[in-house]
C-alpha cells in the first residue's frame, strides 16, 4: 500500500523531532565519546589559541578585560568588595563588569603561564565550560548525545577565535568572561531537573546551590547581572513548567521564591546603587543614543553579524519552532523559552523605536548571549532533522528502503561516528596561523596582547609608574586624536579612539589606556560604565570646550587645561598637536612619519601636597561648576564645598602632603603648623573607609570638595589610610548616598555649556 506525501509528512516530521530525543549508544559508550570529544576539545583549543595569542581576545573589550586582570591582580583589596581603582580616573571604583579575582580561568592562567599565552589558557578554560554546560543542557532536554556534541562544537566553531576572525559574531570572542554565567545557567536548569516530588533533601540542596550560582554572578559579574535575569528566569520556569506533578511544580516554585528572596536581600541594594549611581543614569541625554533596528534583536545579528551568526540564530529559531509545535517535554517547554526570549527581545527593540528614539542604555541584542548552550542546542537539532529530511527525500527519490544512510548504519557504529565528529574540527588548523602575518588582521584588530613597551612608555613609567608601596608622582592624560575624524567633533572619543589604531598598528601600543595601564602608569581617562557622574560632570564641563557626546562607559578628555590638570593630579600630557599655550615639552615620540606624539609636563600637580587656605560654600553643582570654570580660580589656595567645614580661626597651608600607594589603600601623610586642609586627588564617595589620625588635639574632618576630589581637615600632623570598599556585605548603600548626594546638588541640572563665576 502506498502513501501520498501529504498524509505521511505529518508522522514522518514527528518521528524525526522525537529521533533528537532517542539515545543510540550504551552508557559506557556514551562516557567514553565524551571524553573522546572533550580531549580533543581541550588540546585543540590549546593549539588554536597560542598560535593566535596576540588576539585571542578580541579587540577593544578583550584587551581591556585581560589588563583589568592584571592590574586587579596586582591592585584591587581581596574580599567580597570592589576596591580603589587608582590607575583609572581619580581614585574611583575598580571597573564592576567582572571581579577577576574570583574568575577560575583569569586567575588558573595568569598563575599557570606568562602575559603572552595567559589568554590563550583563560580561553580554553572559557570554552571548555562552554562545551561541558552544552552537554549538560542537552542531557536536561534528553538529547541525543550526538546532537548535543554538535551543539558543543558548533556553537564554539561559530563564536570562539579559532578563526580570525571568528566565522560569526565578536561578542564572545572580545567578552568571554560571560562565558561562565552561561554556563552557570544550565547547570541552574540541570539542578532544578533534580528535584522531584516526595523528597525534600534534594529540593534543599538545589536551593543551597542556586543561592551559590546567583551570589556568585551578582557579586563576580555585578556589572553585567541585569542582563542574566531574563534568560535566567526563562531557563527557571520551563524547568518548572517540566514537572511531572504538580506536587514538584509547587516544590519547585517554593525553592524559585525561596532563591530570590533570599538574594534580593544579600544583593539588592549593592546592585541597584551600582547602577543607578552612575553617569548615564543622571546625565542621560549627554550619552551616545543609537536607534535601535533589526539588529539589536539577537546577539548574533549585532553589526548585522556575518553569515555563520545569521545561519545559526536562524537555525536556532526554527529549531525551537518545530519543537515547540511538535517535540514532547522537556524539549518542547524550552523551546518555548527560548522563542519567548527572542520574541520579548524584538518587542523591546519596537517599543523602545517607537515610545523612545534613539536609546542610550544597554543594548537589547546583548541578553540573549546568555541563551548561547540553548542556542547551539537547537541550531544542532534543525541541522539534524534538515539532515533526516534529506535523507528520506533521497530515499524516496532513489526508492531505496532502507534509504542510503540507513544501509550503512549496519558498520557505522555510534562510537565511531563519534571519533570521526571529534577529528573533523582539526581541521581548522590549517586556517590557524599567527594573525599578524595577514596584514587585514592587524589593520582590523590592532589592539595586541601584550602591548608592546615605547619609549614613550618607559619615559612615563620611569616618571610616574606605580608599584605597591610606592609614593604618588602623578598622573597621565592624553588628548591626542581630538581633532583626528572631523566627523565626529560631536563625540571625541570616538575619534580618539579611531586614531589610537595608528599607534597600535605601528608601534604596538595606544599610549592612552590599556597600554599605559599595562605598565603601571596611572591615567586620569576612565574607561567604566560604572563612573561617578561626579566624575562625568567635572571632566566634561572643565576638560572639554563646549558640550560633547559620551560613550557609556568613557568619557573624552580634549582640553589642554594646565590649571585643572594640576588639581587632578596630572603630570604629563600626551597630545598629537601643539597646544595653543604649552607648558614644557618632555619628550617628542614619533609613531610614523608626519605622525608625532608630544609629552608635555605640568607644572606642580596635585600629588597630595595642595593646602588650600580659602574656603568656598556652593549650595549646588552648577554653582560649584561655575566657580571652577573661571581661570582665576586657583586650586592650590582656594577650595569649593558643599558643606561648610567647622570654622578655624585661620587655615594654614599644610608643609607637606605625601601619597603611597598600596594594593587596597592609599597612606596619607601630612604636617602643618596649625589648622590645614589637604586637598586630595582621590575621588569622594561615601563608600571610603578612613582610618586617619591626627599628632595634635582637633577633629579631623572630612568633605567632598570640588565636586569630584576630597578634602581632609586636620591641626599638626596627619597619618593613616584611606581606602574605598564596595560590596554585597560591606558599604551596600553607599552608591545610594552617593546618588542622593547627586540629586542634592542637582548634578543633572548643571548646564553642558557653562559661563565661569569669578570668586
Amino acid at each position: 500500500m502506498t502513501h501520498t506525501p501529504e498524509l505521511t509528512a505529518r508522522p514522518q516530521m514527528r518521528d524525526i523531532i522525537a529521533s533528537l530525543t532517542r539515545q543510540r549508544a550504551g552508557s559506557t559508550d556514551r562516557r567514553l565519546i565524551v571524553a573522546i570529544h572533550l580531549i580533543s576539545f581541550i588540546v585543540l583549543c590549546l593549539i588554536v589559541f597560542i598560535r593566535q595569542s596576540p588576539v585571542v581576545m578580541f579587540r577593544y573589550d578583550g584587551t581591556f578585560l585581560l589588563i583589568s586582570a592584571k592590574n586587579q591582580a596586582l591592585w584591587m583589596g581581596h574580599g567580597a568588595a570592589f576596591t580603589m581603582n587608582f590607575l583609572e580616573g581619580n581614585g574611583g571604583l575598580w571597573w564592576a563588569q567582572i571581579d577577576t579575582l574570583f574568575d577560575p580561568a583569569l586567575v588558573f592562567a595568569q598563575w599557570i603561564a606568562s602575559d603572552t599565552y595567559a589568554p590563550a589558557v583563560a580561553y580554553t578554560i572559557y570554552a571548555t565550560e562552554f562545551f561541558l554546560a552544552t552537554l549538560l543542557l542537552g542531557s536536561v532536554l534528553k538529547l541525543r548525545l550526538a546532537v548535543s556534541l554538535t551543539a558543543a562544537w558548533l556553537g564554539s566553531l561559530v563564536s570562539f577565535p579559532f578563526f580570525v576572525p571568528t566565522l560569526g559574531t565578536d561578542l564572545l570572542w572580545g567578552n568571554p568572561h560571560a562565558l561562565p554565567v552561561i554556563s552557570l545557567i544550565a547547570v541552574m536548569a540541570y539542578a532544578l531537573s533534580r528535584i522531584n516530588a516526595g523528597r525534600l533533601g534534594p529540593a534543599i540542596l538545589v536551593a543551597v546551590a542556586l543561592i551559590g550560582i546567583g551570589g556568585y554572578i551578582g557579586f563576580e559579574f555585578a556589572g553585567a547581572t541585569v542582563q542574566v535575569i531574563p534568560v535566567a528566569a526563562a531557563f527557571a520556569i520551563a524547568s518548572v513548567w517540566n514537572s511531572d506533578t504538580m506536587a514538584e511544580r509547587v516544590i519547585k516554585t517554593a525553592v524559585l521564591a525561596v532563591t530570590a528572596a533570599i538574594l534580593s536581600i544579600l544583593f539588592g541594594r549593592f546592585l541597584i546603587g551600582l547602577y543607578l549611581d552612575t553617569k548615564g543614569t543622571v546625565f542621560p541625554l549627554e550619552m551616545w543614543p543609537r536607534l535601535l533596528d533589526w539588529q539589536n534583536i539577537s546577539s548574533l545579528l549585532i553589526g548585522g553579524g556575518r553569515p555563520m551568526s545569521r545561519i545559526l540564530w536562524i537555525l536556532a529559531l526554527c529549531g525551537a519552532i518545530l519543537c515547540a509545535i511538535i517535540g514532547k517535554r522537556p524539549l518542547r517547554t524550552f523551546a518555548v523559552a527560548y522563542l519567548a526570549i527572542e520574541a520579548g527581545i524584538a518587542a523591546a527593540v519596537v517599543l523602545i523605536r517607537v515610545l523612545v528614539g534613539p536609546w542610550w542604555g544597554p543594548n537589547p541584542a546583548y541578553f540573549d548571549v546568555y541563551a548561547y548552550t540553548l542556542t547551539s542546542l537547537l541550531a544542532a537539532g534543525a541541522i539534524f532533522v534538515l539532515f533526516d529530511i534529506g535523507r528520506n527525500a533521497v530515499g524516496a527519490r532513489w526508492r531505496l528502503s532502507p534509504p542510503l544512510p540507513a544501509r550503512l548504519s549496519a558498520s557505522i557504529t555510534p562510537l565511531r561516528c563519534a571519533i570521526a565528529l571529534a577529528v573533523v574540527p582539526w581541521l581548522t588548523l590549517a586556517f590557524a596561523q599567527p594573525p599578524y602575518n595577514n596584514r587585514n588582521n592587524l589593520n582590523q584588530n590592532p589592539w595586541r596582547w601584550p602591548p608592546k613597551a615605547t619609549a614613550l612608555t618607559e619615559f612615563l613609567q620611569g616618571k610616574v609608574g606605580l608599584v605597591p608601596g610606592a609614593t604618588f608622582r602623578g598622573r597621565v592624560a592624553s588628548l591626542a586624536g581630538t581633532t583626528f575624524d572631523a566627523s565626529l567633533q560631536f563625540a571625541p572619543f570616538a575619534s580618539q579612539h579611531n586614531y589610537d589604531q595608528i599607534p597600535l598598528v605601528y608601534v604596538g601600543n595606544d599610549h592612552r589606556i590599556y597600554g599605559l595601564l599595562y605598565f603601571g602608569i596611572p591615567i586620569l581617562f576612565e574607561s567604566n560604565h560604572f563612573s561617578s557622574p561626579f566624575y562625568h560632570l567635572v571632566m566634561t564641563r572643565l576638560l572639554n570646550d563646549g558640550p560633547v557626546t559620551s560613550t557609556h562607559a568613557q568619557t573624552a578628555l580634549t582640553k589642554f587645561d594646565p590649571r585643572v590638570f594640576a588639581a587632578f593630579g596630572v603630570r604629563y600630557v600626551v597630545t598629537d598637536v601643539v597646544p595653543a599655550a604649552p607648558t614644557r615639552l618632555a619628550m617628542t615620540f614619533k609613531i610614523v612619519d608626519g605622525r608625532p606624539q608630544y609629552v608635555y609636563e605640568i607644572d606642580n600637580p596635585n600629588t597630595g601636597q595642595y593646602s588650600p587656605t580659602e574656603t568656598l560654600v556652593a549650595a549646588d553643582a552648577t554653582e560649584a561648576m561655575r566657580i571652577m570654570a573661571a581661570p582665576s580660580f586657583d586650586f592650590g589656595k582656594k577650595v569649593v564645598l558643599t558643606e561648610a567645614l567647622p570654622a578655624a580661626s585661620a587655615w594654614v597651608a599644610a608643609d607637606k602632603g605625601e601619597i603611597k600607594v598600596f594594593r587596597d589603600r592609599l597612606e596619607i601623610s601630612a604636617s602643618s603648623r596649625g589648622r590645614s586642609i589637604l586637598l586630595l586627588p582621590v575621588e569622594y564617595s561615601h563608600c571610603l573607609v578612613v582610618d586617619l589620625k591626627s599628632g595634635e588635639p582637633g577633629t579631623i574632618d572630612i568633605r567632598r570638595a570640588n565636586l569630584e576630589q576630597t578634602a581632609v581637615a586636620f591641626t599638626g600632623t596627619l597619618s593613616g589610610s584611606v581606602a574605598l570598599r564596595y560590596g554585597p556585605f560591606e558599604n551596600a548603600g553607599c552608591r545610594l548616598a552617593d546618588l542622593k548626594d547627586a540629586e542634592t546638588l542637582k548634578l543633572g541640572a548643571v548646564p553642558r555649556a557653562l559661563s565661569a563665576a569669578a570668586r
